[in-house]
């Protein structure tokens, strides 16, 4: 079974169920409406978010705040034994947007409570020119606890998400198995430009090879 020992039982009750029926699908559109129809009725459990921010704020070693995504203000709670899924919360500050970006996979997200906003914009070059990306805005939505988004892997889920309130939000979110790519593509809009960014774990394993490089040859 795909548990976790500081789960509740019900959660990881959920979460096996949902290991079961998406190891069926073949196809990220199945995946993804799947996730689309369960994961507001998981969003509903508030004693589950609020177990969970309590031992945030108590510094528990679950969950590991130190295990964090590419973004800072990620918390990832589950992943599936064979990475077909993972699970995470984000809360976002009011006015607090993500840079513009892709990601490696197909994923759905909404709120514990608060709206959030999605920014969508499409890939206008043909991604031949090293580090440039020119990108235009095709549509903007709310979602609220009731409803869900998604995105898509690579060119086609480049977006920036947050939260257009004067309040703080919490959102939860089910990635799935990530192309065989490590980083995901940062996009600057202003100036036509496109930056690879690397988990923590692996930019630092980088620059120190990097570094050895330039230590040896004596630079």
């Amino acid at each position: 079974m795909n548990t976790h020992s500081n789960l509740p039982e019900h959660i990881n009750l959920i979460f096996e169920k949902w290991s079961q029926n998406i190891s069926k699908f073949s196809q990220d559109k199945q995946k993804i409406n799947y996730f689309q129809k369960e994961l507001p009725m998981f969003l509903k459990d508030k004693a589950f978010f609020l177990d969970i921010l309590e031992k945030i704020s108590k510094g528990n070693s679950f969950p590991d705040i130190r295990r964090c995504g590419l973004f800072e203000n990620e918390t990832i709670l589950f992943i599936n034994s064979s990475r077909l899924y993972s699970v995470r919360i984000a809360v976002y500050e009011p006015g607090e947007y993500t840079i513009i970006h892709d990601h490696s996979s197909w994923g759905v997200f909404g709120t514990v409570f608060g709206p959030l906003e999605i920014i969508k914009y499409q890939r206008l070059d043909d991604g031949s020119v090293d580090h440039y990306a020119k990108l235009a805005e095709t549509n903007r939505i709310l979602i609220d606890p009731e409803n869900t988004d998604f995105t898509l892997p690579l060119d086609k889920g480049i977006h920036s998400i947050g939260n257009p309130t004067n309040q703080l939000i919490l959102t939860s979110s089910v990635y799935g198995n990530p192309v065989r790519r490590l980083f995901i593509n940062s996009f600057d809009l202003k100036n036509n430009k496109i930056y690879p960014i690397y988990p923590p774990k692996i930019k630092k394993k980088r620059q120190a090879k990097q570094a050895i490089k330039i230590i040896l040859s004596g630079s």
